[in-house]
């Protein structure tokens, strides 16, 4: 059997003003049976010394990977780290989960474990048994040879370069930086755009560089010299690598000629370099910067912001739902949901914060019409926030992206109101098309097939709610309803009590 390689990818996500950390682990190839070993994972703040000793730090989490009784796929070996990291978490009483994604020919182009929690990650260490304390930190692109072999590549994420006035990419009109990051979804079969800008600084040349690797400060810009840092390609301790120039209209050295001379905004200080992506382009991503002419800086030169971009097959709806409407969207084709045990290819999406498959979304939500008991004999439903909202004028966005399907009432910059409450909020629900394994309870984790697999799992969900209700709602959390139900269930009258 071949080596498992596995990249350990520490980036830090900020969504709202909850700052959590992203560590993605992705494993390459299989895992050689009698695979063991120990992992220290060092949160915020580090351990004392170089290595960790003593007991495990409070906020740490210690996992021991048993030998394997045979070979691993990798697919099985990342389901086997995310189950251990979850349930050393959940020992520890830690608000952290892991995640695994298997390939899907989507964002994760190799199998990958996710690991989230509200502090940053300071350090990996790892031993090469089970037997063995975590004693190696790894570290740099290298590796440690033990088997699996782990590389980390770490994005220092709040590092990261936004960009100048005079030195701006946009990814089909979208500045990249506005994400922490730095990530752009392109829906395929579509048009990619770059937009290069240069400000007040009109007809200026342009270098444009890509890479396989978003990889914040790959090159800091204390060595540079100018404003800046490159942000993609990969540094092996020696030399910098994956990345290169697509057109370079300030030293001619891109060995396009061609495309070289084209390479300078206009007399608007703007370039827009336009591909089109077939289906082909799902599931593939790459990383995008520009080096802009800038006679205002050192050298006169400035680095734009770079971009994570990131293909799939998708779509994107704005539903015009008005007070209490309804409509149900067909999934893309090929695209499916399983839930309570059955497949749909469709959602129907309520504007009083709920959805419905399968069926008709219940009529009308006032505050007075919620009833619960009667929701669990309506059609399969998850509750994000039924309440009697008005979207007109604002709407429900419907958006669809590779495996994963968001909705959302509102937004923060343009809220939904509460009817009768004079109360504005907004809140999406997203749904991920593909159950992590390690998230599910352990009599369901795996199938017993070897591989690590996840057992069927009907109805499970995960949702994340990115925004509630704006702190000036003046709405009490018991004035909505917020929940799952499969539907169809009769509840007995004598066991409600409406008194």
């Amino acid at each position: 059997m071949m080596r498992a390689l596995v990249f350990v990818l520490f980036v830090v996500l900020a969504p709202g003003l909850s700052a959590q950390l992203k560590g993605h682990i992705q494993i390459k190839e299989d895992v050689m049976q009698g695979t063991s070993m120990q992992i220290y994972l060092d949160f915020n703040p580090a351990v004392s010394g170089s290595l960790p000793s003593g007991p495990i730090e409070p906020e740490d989490a210690l996992l021991i990977i048993e030998p394997t009784l045979g070979d691993l796929t990798s697919a099985g070996f990342g389901g086997l780290l995310a189950s251990r990291m979850n349930d050393a978490f959940r020992l520890k009483g830690l608000s952290y989960q892991a995640r695994f994604r298997e390939k899907d020919g989507d964002r994760f182009t190799h199998d990958t474990v996710t690991v989230l929690a509200p502090v940053s990650l300071q350090g990996i260490f790892i031993s090469p048994d089970s037997a063995t304390s975590p004693n190696t930190e790894v570290t740099g692109a290298a590796g440690i040879s033990f088997n699996p072999t782990f590389a980390n590549f770490t994005r220092r994420i709040e590092n990261a370069y936004p960009g100048s006035p005079n030195a701006q990419l946009l990814i089909n009109d979208i500045d990249p930086a506005i994400d922490p990051l730095h990530q752009v979804e392109v829906f395929t079969p579509g048009l990619l755009k770059f937009s290069f800008l240069s400000g007040m600084n009109v007809n200026q040349p342009i270098v444009f560089i890509l890479s396989d690797f978003y990889n914040p400060e790959t090159i800091p810009q204390a060595f540079i010299g100018f404003p800046g840092s490159l942000d993609i390609g990969t540094h092996n301790g020696v030399t910098y690598q994956n990345v290169v120039a697509i057109a370079d209209a300030i030293t001619g050295s891109s060995g396009n000629p061609f495309l070289d001379q084209f390479f300078f905004t206009d007399q608007n200080g703007r370039l827009d370099f336009s591909i089109s992506l077939g289906l082909q382009s799902a599931g593939e991503s790459i990383a995008a910067q520009a080096i802009i002419a800038d006679p205002t800086q050192p050298l006169g030169l400035a680095f734009t912001q770079a971009a994570d971009i990131n293909a799939a097959v998708g779509k994107e709806l704005n539903l015009a739902l008005g007070d209490d409407g309804g409509m149900q969207v067909a999934f893309e084709p090929g695209t499916t949901f399983d839930y309570y045990g059955v497949t749909y290819s469709a959602i129907n999406v309520n504007a009083n914060g709920f959805v419905t498959f399968g069926g008709a979304a219940p009529s009308g939500a006032g505050t007075a019409l919620i009833d619960p008991i009667g929701a669990v004999g309506g059609p399969p439903s998850i509750f994000a926030n039924w309440g009697d909202w008005d979207t007109t004028g604002v709407g429900v966005t419907y958006r669809e992206f590779g495996r994963e399907l968001r909705v959302s009432w509102g937004s923060s910059t343009q809220p939904i109101s509460r009817a009768g409450a004079g109360a504005l909020g907004s809140f999406t629900l997203t749904l991920h098309l593909d159950v992590p394994l390690g998230t599910a309870p352990p009599s369901q984790r795996f199938a017993g097939d070897g591989a690590g697999s996840l057992a069927a799992s009907a109805g499970s969900v995960f949702l994340d709610m990115d925004e509630f209700l704006s702190p000036t709602a003046g709405v009490a959390v018991f004035d909505a309803v917020m929940g799952v139900s499969p539907g169809g269930i009769t509840v007995p009258v004598g066991l409600v009590n409406e008194s």
